[in-house]
């Protein structure tokens, strides 16, 4: 090798040795740099490095948010960490809960436009609509499993400001399962004064866990009451074949069917309710929830093409009847304060009227709240902006109730311009859809 060649590489060789001695130095000048950052507090609120020098907590957290700056996209970023809840295995009737955390990982402030359940079984409530770069907040996700049997999935829809992924769906799946199935759960007969008796059956099946359940008796609450039991699968599924002979109102009181069993536990004794209209809208627990379609037919008795007829006056004691809604599509809600299912239908009924209450649509509600305390609590927390209307003698919705037979709560009915009935128990998509196309055959859109 010439002189000239190896002079060459060992001018190479120091270059490269330079930059190693370089990049060592340099390290360690950053090793030292985060012993200085991460050093103990002093007392007088300074972090102190070996030298003896300080940096204020303030130039720290600032060169810290410069720092994380440089890995955060420009934009808002929704994410979480999982958008499936399994819930597993649950007995039907419970109250599925589950808090998912939402956290923005982008570099602007995160805005919660709203939140959509699947279904009024569902509701969420968002613990922030804000959230600034770096922040989080918890989305409350309730399921109610009351009447809901087999496997379930529930969707929640978190619409926001994140262009990359502005409507974030999250599931709640698993399975409902029953010990022993009363379909329906209750008998609701509407109202009592009729000329003839009123029936009703009831499906009573054992469920996962009991291998047999033999009914060796049936009671009832009185003479105006009959029972008569069919057994379908002996030990497995029964038909309990129910008569209510008509009373005065005045006489009323509890009426129930009672199955005496061979179950050594809880279902000793299996109760089945029967109430009339005006018990099942006040009633805390029982109708608390919408009925599944097949299970029980209209939550009322109103019939399509049929005029809806309501009068009363508002909560502020003004008269008020659907003659206000004249040439204008209405829903009517009836709903409680103490129905679970009610908070989620109200808040989507709420989007709806907010789409197209400049078209023209309007929704009347008709609370069934006995306490009046309670009602303007619910009111004042939901922020409903429509009129709620009541009866004038009472100041509740019963009277309504009553005459309309309502059996389970949420009740949804739909209204023409004319006032007359277009339809009924309509929800989510197919509410939205028959809304759509009165306004549109009213030029409203």
């Amino acid at each position: 090798m010439s002189l000239k060649a190896q002079f060459a590489l060992l001018f190479a060789a120091g270059l490269l040795a330079g930059v190693f001695v370089e990049s060592h130095m340099l390290s360690h000048f950053k090793q030292s740099a985060m012993a200085s950052v991460n050093a103990t507090d002093d007392h007088a609120g300074r972090r102190s490095d070996a030298a003896g020098s300080t940096i204020e907590d303030s130039e720290l957290d600032n060169v810290r948010r410069q720092e994380n700056s440089r890995s955060l996209p420009s934009s808002p970023r929704v994410e979480i960490d999982d958008r499936i809840f399994d819930f597993g295995e649950r007995d039907a009737g419970d109250v599925v809960e589950h808090a998912f955390k939402l956290t923005n990982s982008g570099q602007e402030t995160l805005l919660i436009n709203r939140v959509l359940t699947s279904c009024s079984c569902t509701t969420a409530e968002v613990g922030s609509k804000s959230i600034p770069p770096g922040g989080s907040t918890t989305l409350n996700v309730k399921l109610d499993l009351h009447l809901l049997r087999g496997p379930q999935n529930r969707s929640v829809l978190v619409q926001s400001n994140d262009p990359r992924t502005p409507a974030l769906q999250l599931d709640l799946k698993g399975n409902s399962i029953y010990h022993v199935d009363l379909s329906p759960p209750h008998l609701a007969l509407g109202d009592t004064k009729g000329s003839e008796p009123f029936s009703g059956i009831v499906t009573v099946t054992a469920g996962k866990g009991i291998d047999a359940l033999n009914v060796e008796q049936t009671r009832t609450s009185g003479d105006n009451v009959e029972a008569e039991l069919e057994a379908v699968e002996e030990g497995k599924r029964y038909l309990v074949k129910v008569k209510v002979k008509p009373q005065q109102e005045a006489a009323e009181s509890q009426r129930w069917v009672k199955l005496m069993t061979d179950h050594p536990g809880e279902y000793k004794e299996i109760n089945i309710p029967i109430l009339t209209s005006a018990q099942l809208a006040s009633s805390n627990g029982v109708g608390s929830s919408a009925l599944p379609p097949g299970m029980a037919g209209p939550t009322l008795d109103a019939k399509v093409g049929e005029t809806l007829e309501l009068e009363g006056v508002d909560l502020a004691g003004a008269p008020i009847s659907l003659t206000k809604f004249t040439g204008k599509p209405t829903a009517v809600i009836f709903w409680a304060s103490t129905c679970n299912a009610c908070k989620g239908e109200l808040s989507q009924l709420k989007q709806l009227h907010a789409d197209y209450h400049e078209a023209g649509f309007q929704v009347l509600g008709v609370s069934l709240d006995k306490s009046v305390e309670n009602r303007q609590q619910y009111l004042n927390e939901m922020s409903l902006p429509w009129d709620t209307i009541v009866s004038k003698d009472d100041g509740m919705g019963l009277a309504f109730a009553k005459r309309y037979k309502v059996r389970a709560i949420p009740s949804v009915v739909l209204i023409d311009g004319s006032g007359k009935v277009v339809a009924i128990d309509k929800r989510g998509p197919a509410l939205r859809q028959a809304v759509s196309e009165l306004l549109s055959s009213a030029g409203g859109t």
